[in-house]
């Protein structure tokens, strides 16, 4: 369903229908900023650590080869 086609069936909706629809919408930016904070403060207290000695970097070559099964 393309963005013209949602929007015509929204507006096809009655009125407290579409408020509701709207409100859900807003509800979904408001969560969907509230995850992406977390991962960015997430992010940065990774980097934190590593920058402080903390923790080591370990590339993803090396975690992916730790992963693979033994021949």
């Amino acid at each position: 369903m393309s963005i013209d086609e949602i929007e015509a069936a929204a507006l096809d909706l009655p009125l407290d229908e579409r408020d509701e629809f709207v409100q859900r919408l807003q509800a979904a930016r408001v969560e969907d900023r509230t995850i992406d904070s977390a991962w960015r403060a997430e992010i940065r207290r990774r980097m934190e650590l590593i920058a402080a000695g903390e923790v080591e970097w370990i590339d993803e070559e090396e975690i992916l080869a730790e992963l693979e099964p033994d021949p």
